[in-house]
């Protein structure tokens, strides 16, 4: 038995299409894997069946607790973030981030992975973007500093916590130095695994706290750019759900300052809302 919200995602598996890609699997001349796959496609959170005596005696929970169907760690966290009304965003943060948002009909843009037909409700269609390196790269830096002033990793969150508090007097655009978050490549919107990070705007006048803070700002503004390639696809997203180790960290002021205010969830500009959204 395979999961639906899995072998759509990562299978090419298209439920409105009758299931499997049989003709794309012709085309490559490897029809016969279908043989090799599962029969049975379960939806998420459908009983699958019970927890048996064995397992339940080895976890210590009572037997024949009902066993549902499961999916993709970041894609099931969209039921917790309860970001299942059309064009509502769900955000989860950390290392990465990963945004995913429902739709009521496909929308096709080679800026965006998707759409994913009844990956996680019936009858709606998923979209998907993300950036591949946000929390990492505050990570990377943290610990480079941490390597240069030759102290260990148990001195790290000590380090980011007096950091932290620290940015929060560089002003807003960070005197001009501009960070790109494409570490390990550009997952959405430009879709580069050949993307490099980048540092720029730098001058003898800055110092290690424009270098700091950069990177949420950076992040902040990497996240408006995905929300602006939704939109330019069709997809308004009006409300966002965030959650992940992100939203643990302390927040610094707004990305932005002034400027015309663009609607999001109805009281705050993008850069304020992204802005609590990756603070990782």
């Amino acid at each position: 038995m395979a999961s639906q919200c899995n072998a759509t995602c990562k299978w090419n598996y298209a439920s409105v299409e009758g299931g499997w890609p049989e003709s794309f699997l012709a085309a490559l001349g490897a029809k016969d894997q279908l043989s090799k796959w599962p029969e049975t496609v379960a939806p998420l959170g459908r009983r699958i069946g019970s927890l048996t005596k064995q397992a339940a005696a080895a976890m210590g929970l009572p037997a024949g607790i009902p066993i549902g169907e499961g999916g993709i760690d970041a894609h099931v966290g969209l039921l917790g973030l309860n970001a299942l009304e059309p064009y509502k965003m769900g955000l989860i943060t950390g290392s990465s981030n990963v945004m995913f948002v429902l739709a009521e009909k496909p929308v096709f843009s080679p800026s965006l992975w998707g759409p994913y037909p009844e990956l996680i409700l019936p009858g709606k269609w998923l979209m998907e973007a993300g950036q591949t390196s946000s929390g990492s790269v505050i990570n990377w830096l943290v610990e480079n500093l941490l390597a240069a002033t030759g102290s260990g990793l148990e001195a790290k969150d000590g380090l980011l916590a007096s950091l932290e508090e620290q940015i929060q007097g560089v002003e807003p655009g960070c005197g001009g130095v501009v960070m790109l978050d494409y570490w390990p490549g550009n997952r959405t919107p430009r879709r580069d695994p050949r993307a490099k990070g980048l540092f720029f705007g730098l001058t003898l006048g800055h110092d290690y706290r424009h270098l700091m803070r950069s990177p949420y700002e950076g992040i902040s503004f990497g996240t408006r750019h995905i929300l602006e390639t939704l939109r330019a696809a069709g997809i308004e997203v009006r409300e966002a759900a965030a959650g992940g180790g992100g939203l643990r960290r302390r927040p610094v002021p707004d990305a932005r300052r002034g400027g015309r205010q663009h609607g999001f969830g109805g009281e705050q500009n993008p850069a304020a809302r992204n802005r609590r959204a990756v603070r990782a």
